[in-house]
């Protein structure tokens, strides 16, 4: 994830994205902000934060039945 501390956009950058499976970022009360289904191949991502407040989220990536997570700060 970068930058982090991120500001309006985040990048994401999957090693491998072995099968079809989504990612998306939750605030810390687990309210889900962000979803999109990511599909094999794909390793870069832009996500738009502009829109969400100031804070501490999690960015999760689930593949084969795995969850990878990541916390990255949003600052204004």
């Amino acid at each position: 994830l970068a930058p982090n501390p991120a500001n309006d956009v985040l990048q994401v950058a999957l090693n491998s994205s072995p099968r079809d499976g989504p990612i998306s970022i939750t605030d810390m009360t687990g309210r889900r902000l962000f979803e999109k289904t990511v599909t094999t191949g794909e390793k870069v991502h832009t996500i738009s934060t502009a829109d969400m407040p100031a804070g501490t989220y999690i960015f999760s990536y689930t593949a084969l039945g795995t969850t990878t997570s990541k916390k990255f700060v949003i600052q204004r």
